[in-house]
C-alpha cells in the first residue's frame, strides 16, 4: 500500500531580483567626457566671433585708412578705385595697399591674442567643469 503524504508544503516566495550592481563611475574620466563637448562649443562660439571680428574689423580700418590717404593722393578717384581691399594687397597703388598692409598686421595682432584667449579659455573652461563635476559625483571608480 502505498503511504500518501499529506500535501507539499508551500515554499515562501522568491524575493524580488536585487537590482544588478551598477558599475563604479570613473569621475575623472566620466567629468571629462560630459565637459570636453562643452567646453569645445565655448571654443568654437569664441574662435567664430574671432574671425567676424578679424574680418569687420579689417575691412573698417583699410576703408577708414584710404578714405584719409587717398586724400593725398593726387587722383584720389582711381585711388579709390584701385582694386585694393582688405583682402587683396597687390593694386600697384601705394595709398590703398599700405593701408591693407598697415591694417592686416594691426588687426592680425588683435585677432592672435583674440585666439590665444579662446585657446587658454578652453583650458579654463575644463578646469571649472571638472571641478564642479567631480564635487557632485561621489562614487570613484
Amino acid at each position: 500500500m502505498e503511504q500518501q503524504l499529506g500535501p507539499s508544503p508551500l515554499l515562501p516566495p522568491l524575493p524580488p531580483p536585487s537590482p544588478a550592481p551598477s558599475p563604479a563611475v570613473n569621475c575623472p574620466l566620466y567629468c571629462s567626457t560630459q565637459c570636453t563637448p562643452v567646453c569645445q562649443a565655448r571654443e568654437t562660439a569664441g574662435m567664430a566671433q574671432c574671425q567676424a571680428d578679424f574680418v569687420r574689423n579689417g575691412k573698417g580700418c583699410y576703408d577708414s585708412c584710404s578714405n584719409s590717404t587717398c586724400n593725398q593722393s593726387p587722383d584720389k578717384t582711381a585711388c579709390l578705385n584701385s582694386g585694393c581691399s582688405y583682402d587683396n594687397c597687390t593694386c600697384g597703388n601705394t595709398y590703398t595697399s599700405s593701408c591693407c598692409s598697415w591694417c592686416r598686421q594691426a588687426v592680425g595682432t588683435t585677432y592672435s591674442n583674440c585666439l590665444n584667449s579662446c585657446n587658454k579659455g578652453f583650458g579654463y573652461c575644463m578646469m571649472d567643469c571638472i571641478g564642479n563635476c567631480q564635487k557632485n559625483c561621489t562614487i570613484q571608480g
